[in-house]
């Protein structure tokens, strides 16, 4: 992806930073926050559905990814990101509590954080402990345990109902976590 910035505009913003102009034909790698590719795809949004006020909003972004690029040239952080990633990880989390029983990809979680995926990996793994498809397992073994107690349901049914592809991998899964295989979980509760 190529970015195109008029020499105006990036020296006109570039003045908020530094009191003398930027080096003429400089080449520097840097690294960009993720951030900046949802506001590029926010850009490109804007531009091809020429919503009303969207001139406004493309000039609004414009000038944001500008400064995202000149903070990550000077290598000023954000750290607002901290929050920003936290709170994302959050939602994430609710979202999976409230989905636990449907197909659940990386991707797709990725894609609710507003991360990539590996960025989201990290964060994910940072705040919790756990890769994200580890906590979704957990998450579904806690939900099985509630389900195998209450006894109203087989195992095939609790394993389906908790977002298992098979009886097999959902008891695999819950001997591995909690030591017992889940028709001994359930019957241990049944007497």
């Amino acid at each position: 992806m190529a970015i195109f910035i008029s020499k105006e505009l990036y020296e006109t913003i570039y003045s908020n930073y530094r009191p003398k102009p930027p080096e003429q034909y400089f080449w520097d790698q840097f690294l960009v926050g993720h951030e900046i590719m949802i506001y590029l795809k926010k850009f490109m949004s804007e531009y091809e559905n020429k919503l009303p006020g969207y001139q406004h909003v493309l000039g609004a972004l414009a000038t944001t990814i500008t400064h995202q690029i000149i903070r990550s040239i000077l290598r000023i952080t954000n750290k607002v990101d901290f929050i920003t990633d936290k709170f994302e990880i959050e939602r994430t989390l609710e979202f999976m509590y409230q989905h636990f029983g449907e197909k659940l990809t990386l991707t797709a979680l990725a894609q609710i954080a507003k991360m990539s995926e590996s960025h989201f990996i990290r964060i994910f793994k940072k705040e919790t402990g756990l890769s994200p498809m580890e906590f979704l397992i957990r998450v579904r073994i806690d939900k099985a345990k509630k389900l195998l107690r209450s006894g109203t349901k087989n195992i095939t049914e609790v394993s389906l109902q908790c977002g298992f592809s098979s009886t097999s991998h959902f008891s695999s899964s819950f001997t591995k976590h909690t030591g017992i295989t889940p028709s001994d979980y359930q019957n241990s509760y049944a007497q």
